[in-house]
C-alpha cells in the first residue's frame, strides 16, 4: 500500500488522470478522491454548493479497476513537496 503522508502535489491533474476521468464520464478530481477513498483515505473536501456536493458524493457511484489503482499508486505516491 502506497505512502498516503505523501503530498500529491498535481499528479492528478496528469493526462493520466484525464484519460480515466474520460473513461467514467467524472472530472479528474472525482478519479482523484474516489482513488483515495478506494485506499482506505478518506478525502477531506468543503463547498457551500449543493452542486459541488452532489459531485464529490457521486465518486460512491463507480468504482476504480485494481489496475487503474496500480497506474494512479504510481503516479500519486511518486510525487515529492
Amino acid at each position: 500500500m502506497p505512502d498516503h503522508r505523501i503530498i500529491y502535489g498535481t499528479a492528478w491533474k496528469k493526462a493520466e488522470t484525464a484519460a480515466l476521468a474520460s473513461r467514467y464520464g467524472r472530472t479528474p478530481a472525482q478519479i482523484f478522491f474516489r482513488y483515495l477513498t478506494q485506499t482506505d483515505v478518506v478525502p477531506l473536501t468543503g463547498t457551500r454548493s449543493e452542486a459541488h456536493m452532489r459531485e464529490d458524493l457521486a465518486i460512491f457511484e463507480f468504482e476504480l479497476a485494481d489496475a487503474e489503482r496500480a497506474g494512479l499508486d504510481a503516479l500519486f505516491c511518486d510525487q515529492r513537496a
